[in-house]
């Protein structure tokens, strides 16, 4: 193997190896906004700000989008990577939990992802959801979104 074959965990490793997958003209299309490129390319540690300042971001996108759209009701689907073994990723859920938005985790419509991960991917080569993974989650969102805002 190479030396960077060895998976990194973590919240900001996840984004790189996603953002390296996406087809060229959603990477650049991403990366024109400052805030992205920040997340995808920062390396010192995530401090509490940060975290304030993308739960200020998802809060004001609630708002606005109700405003644009009354009476909808805004959830949040985490993909909780870590499954809380990161401490970003938790200080982030949180902060998220924190602003009263309903969260729902990942974990939670793939409960066995994080021991099965090769059932819910295209291919080892690429971590995206298969057809498996979108029907759970469809039928996750249906069960527990839809059905009981």
């Amino acid at each position: 193997g190479h030396f960077y074959d060895e998976r990194q965990p973590g919240f900001h490793a996840a984004l790189r190896r996603i953002h390296q997958k996406l087809p060229y003209y959603a990477r650049h299309s991403l990366e024109k906004a400052a805030l992205y490129r920040g997340l995808l390319y920062m390396r010192r540690p995530i401090e509490s700000g940060d975290i304030a300042v993308f739960t200020g971001i998802v809060g004001e996108s609630r708002r606005i989008l109700e405003q644009w759209y009354p009476g909808i009701k805004f959830h949040i689907l985490f993909w909780d990577f870590s499954h809380e073994t990161d401490p970003t990723e938790i200080k982030t859920i949180e902060a998220l939990k924190s602003i009263d938005i309903p969260l729902h985790f990942i974990s939670s419509a793939l409960p066995d992802y994080g021991l099965h991960r090769e059932r819910y991917i295209l291919h080892p080569a690429d971590g995206h959801p298969n057809s498996l993974a979108y029907d759970l989650l469809a039928n996750y969102i249906a069960d527990t979104i839809v059905k009981h805002p």
